[in-house]
């Protein structure tokens, strides 16, 4: 193997084998720049690969600052499903349904509402 084709497949590695982590990164970097659409996509896009916890929360804050309350609200959910992290995920789901009064945003309330009520159970 050439030094040329040794740089190259670890360009490779580097690059694509880091799956979630990569797009976790872009990520928190589209967040901390105030592009929330954006990172709400990579945040996304790393749950499909390898789905955490800390995942679902920075999506749910992400769609929440986006103003994606559905997106939220379910991420806000999923988050729920970890025991040690079920008091973070209601208070999502408090902001979304807070948001979705201020938005009118029905269909938003009645699932952050919901998702409150099987986090209470």
């Amino acid at each position: 193997m050439t030094r040329r084709s040794a740089i190259a497949g670890l360009t490779v590695v580097l690059v694509f084998g880091c799956g979630g982590r990569n797009h976790e990164s872009l990520g928190d970097h589209a967040y901390a720049q105030g592009r929330f659409d954006a990172a709400l996509a990579e945040y996304r896009l790393a749950i499909d690969e390898a789905p955490s916890s800390r995942l679902h929360a920075k999506a749910g804050q992400a769609g929440l600052r986006a103003g994606k309350l559905l997106v939220a609200a379910e991420e806000f959910m999923a988050l729920a499903a970890d025991p040690d992290r079920v008091s973070v995920a209601a208070d999502g789901l408090e902001r979304v349904a807070g948001r979705a009064v201020s938005a009118d945003n029905h269909a938003a309330l009645q699932r952050a509402l919901t998702g409150l009520r099987e986090v209470a159970e």
